[in-house]
């Protein structure tokens, strides 16, 4: 899915409102994902983006953390 790989190819912007827009948005399709039975929880992966998110975990912005937090917990923890 491109939209997955351009979406996580944005993660390495520093501006922390580009950021949480990119995660809202990765959030939403990993939601979609679940709730239709899809996988793209490995799209993510394969883009690395979850190495691109688990490093947000070190971000300064208290929202980009939580955020993180938040999609690490909710669709990787079980992956």
């Amino acid at each position: 899915l491109r939209a997955i790989d351009t979406l996580c190819s944005v993660l390495d912007v520093a501006d922390a409102r580009i950021t949480l827009v990119v995660l809202d948005a990765i959030e939403k399709i990993l939601k979609v994902g679940m709730a239709c039975d899809r996988d793209y929880v490995g799209f993510v992966d394969e883009c690395d983006g979850l190495d691109k998110i688990e490093g947000l975990q070190q971000h300064e912005n208290t929202q980009v953390y939580e955020k993180v937090i938040s999609i690490i917990e909710t669709y990787f923890d079980s992956w």
